[in-house]
């Protein structure tokens, strides 16, 4: 889709030299020269220490964390390339942020047609609508945002919100970079435009929907129904892995946040929303995230590590998929009996208590789950952090075999089928 013409009476992001925003990884990488690649790793993936006041339960734990795993997986081998080449991508992925707001269009209402609303947006007083392309009948994904919100640009929206985790622009940055990166696993940005009130991001469109809905139309909760989740969990999960391996959280993942496109015959997960991401730190703090998928340290300590956050979303994520019930609605205490139900009995008795098919046969959770896979979402809702598995450890299960390729599913029918609360 042509951009159009430059967005001259759009505002411009201020220029403040050509100075990146720099990561924490990246300014221990730049600032430690002459004191060795192992020093200068513990800065990019270093253990992660939990205040023991964030722990559930109390007792010391010999496991290493999700983030000292993911850190291991690199530290061992590397060397001064790597470390270099995984700076290089870091610096890479700051410079998209900041360049993508040189890259707003005028928005020309003429060009597009609204179709509907697909979803509101409340968080940030927008909406993503599905409109037409006049110019040649493409329909396309266009969320839309108000300028007092997204402001002109990465830096401008930091001094406006100093306090908000959320950032459009960071969304818009790194979808730039894994678009240039041919990852298959982003819907692709078509521009972004602005006007004197919105700003507009446009985007292919996912032809099935979010994930949320994709999966509440299909089998019953059993064996048949993990069978066809498994290729698409593959996706996701693989999809994850390759931005843990690049030291990119996303912060945000839900059902609500992966999408699901049928392209050349096969079924494709898309991952959406970054605009919470955290890049090249172990450490980080903020409210992040959708309260059923939020990790329980983030309600105990102000400071987490982002990458077991994403592990705990996934888990999560995987549960309800497989399921159809989120385990809780919230992982505060005190604001879901379910959650509580956890920490004081644990998952395997939670399971074979909650009944998610009251007439009978009687079904409960227990019931529904294969083994293995109760042992994996098991380990990613640890509700201690040092506890909890990583992507790396949960690619160590056979459940996750196979490429996660899939032509045919037994979700996205016209059948009506209900995800409970």
């Amino acid at each position: 889709m042509d951009g159009g013409t430059k967005a001259q009476e759009a505002p411009r992001a201020a220029r403040e030299g050509p100075a990146l925003l720099m990561t924490s990884a990246s300014i221990a990488m730049r600032s430690s020269p002459g004191q060795g690649d192992a020093f200068r790793l513990g800065h990019l993936a270093g253990k992660l220490s939990l205040d023991p006041s964030a722990r559930y339960g109390g007792s010391q734990s010999s496991r290493t964390s999700t983030a000292e795993s993911n850190a291991s997986h690199v530290s061992p081998s590397s060397t001064t390339s790597s470390l270099d080449a995984a700076l290089e991508e870091l610096e890479e992925l700051e410079a998209s942020i900041e360049a993508v707001s040189d890259e707003v269009y005028k928005w020309r209402p003429d060009r597009f047609q609204m179709q509907r609303t697909l979803q509101m947006a409340a968080r940030n007083q927008g909406a993503v609508n599905l409109m037409k392309c006049l110019e040649d009948g493409q329909f396309v994904a266009v969320k839309t945002m108000p300028c007092s919100w997204t402001t002109n640009g990465h830096r401008q929206h930091r001094r406006a919100h100093p306090r908000d985790t959320e950032n459009p622009w960071v969304d818009f940055g790194i979808v730039r970079y894994l678009a240039k990166k041919s990852v298959p696993w982003v819907c692709e940005p078509m521009g972004i435009f602005m006007d004197s009130e919105w700003t507009y991001c446009v985007s292919s469109l996912a032809t099935e929907g979010d994930f949320f809905n994709f999966v509440s139309i299909g089998p019953e909760p059993g064996p048949a129904r993990e069978k066809a989740l498994q290729p698409f969990m593959v996706q996701v999960f693989s999809a994850v892995r390759w931005l843990h391996d690049r030291f990119i959280a996303h912060c945000d993942i839900s059902m609500e946040n992966i999408l699901v496109s049928r392209e050349r015959g096969q079924y494709q997960v898309k991952l959406i929303d970054f605009s919470m991401a955290v890049m090249g730190q172990k450490v980080t703090c903020g409210h992040r995230g959708k309260p059923s998928y939020q990790a329980p340290e983030m309600a105990l300590s102000p400071f987490y590590d982002p990458f077991a956050l994403d592990c705990f979303a996934l888990g999560v994520v995987i549960f309800s998929s497989t399921a159809r019930v989120y385990p809780w609605l919230s992982t505060v205490q005190g604001s879901c009996k379910c959650f509580d139900y956890v920490v004081q009995h644990g998952h395997r008795k939670f399971w074979r208590t909650r009944k998610i098919k009251k007439t009978v046969p009687v079904q409960t959770i227990d019931t529904v789950l294969s083994e293995e896979l109760k042992q994996i979402i098991e380990g990613m809702l640890a509700l201690n952090a040092c506890d909890r598995l990583s992507i790396e450890e949960v690619f160590n299960f056979g459940w996750f075999h196979g490429d996660g390729a899939v032509s045919l599913t037994a979700f996205g029918s016209d059948q009506k089928a209900s995800f409970q609360p």
